[in-house]
């Protein structure tokens, strides 16, 4: 009954216990409401009344944020010891996360000229990039590399490499708003459907390619999976499986182009 309470939003559970749900959010539905948002749809809500069906009663506790178009594992807590536990661990950043995106052009790290890398306060180290990252001065809702922001630090691992597209894993060591968005933009290689940080022609190739290997458009990025200590001392990583346009896009690289893959792990 409480499972096909939240199948119907196609939200589907990764893991349960007394203290914690984990699940695999869907893309086009927000986390929760915060600040002066209008009342709509969301997630913590959702996994609320679907713990309220239940014998729990009892309210998720939100300890993440996943951005709207963004689909994958989010972790949720039952009680607010355990959301101490674990709102601890990611602020100490002792949470291990890996995402996945689709972005657009042939990706490689780039290379930056030492002035940049001074007047930016910018930091590379092989596929490892530290800058600072604040909102923009003019479109609020951006976030963009200046050195009077706040501290970012990403490892990108390119995967699958095509001529228009790529597909990039990457491990986020810090946590801020649009961290990857702002970096990969930054780069040169917005992520695929991104309406915030790609321009008009990006959005309209990107439609083009949907239509052609017949998937539905979207922002593509996934958080692929968590390494986490839950409040019982357990060390567990949860996993949301590569959603099917990722695997799609994968499959129409390695067939369609002269494929690059890079075994290096993450």
């Amino acid at each position: 009954m409480k499972d096909n309470f939240l199948d119907s939003f196609k939200i589907s559970i990764i893991y349960e216990d007394d203290n914690l749900i984990v699940v695999n959010k869907p893309p086009g539905i927000i986390t929760c409401i915060y600040g002066n948002q209008p009342k709509q749809i969301n997630l913590k809500d959702l996994v609320t009344a679907y713990l309220k069906k239940g014998d729990d009663n009892r309210e998720a506790f939100v300890v993440h944020r996943l951005d709207k178009e963004t689909s994958g594992v989010i972790i949720f807590c039952k009680n607010s010891e355990s959301m101490f536990k674990i709102s601890k661990q990611f602020m100490e950043r002792k949470v291990d996360k890996k995402y996945v995106a689709c972005v657009i052009g042939s990706f490689k790290m780039p290379v930056f000229k030492e002035n940049t890398k001074k007047s930016l306060n910018l930091w590379v180290e092989g596929y490892k990039f530290g800058c600072f990252i604040r909102r923009g001065k003019k479109d609020r809702r951006k976030f963009v590399v200046a050195p009077d922001g706040k501290w970012a630090l990403s490892e990108f691992y390119p995967k699958f490499i095509g001529e228009n597209y790529s597909l990039v894993y990457i491990k986020p060591f810090t946590g801020r708003i649009h961290q990857i968005r702002s970096q990969l933009k930054f780069f040169g290689y917005p992520i695929a459907g991104d309406m915030l940080y790609c321009n008009k022609k990006d959005i309209e190739n990107w439609n083009d390619f949907c239509r052609k290997i017949k998937i539905k458009p979207r922002m593509m990025l996934h958080a692929l999976s968590i390494k986490i200590q839950i409040p019982t001392g357990e060390i567990k990583k949860f996993f949301a499986p590569l959603p099917n346009e990722f695997r799609i896009i994968k499959n129409f690289i390695c067939k369609n182009e002269e494929k690059k893959v890079f075994e290096r792990k993450i």
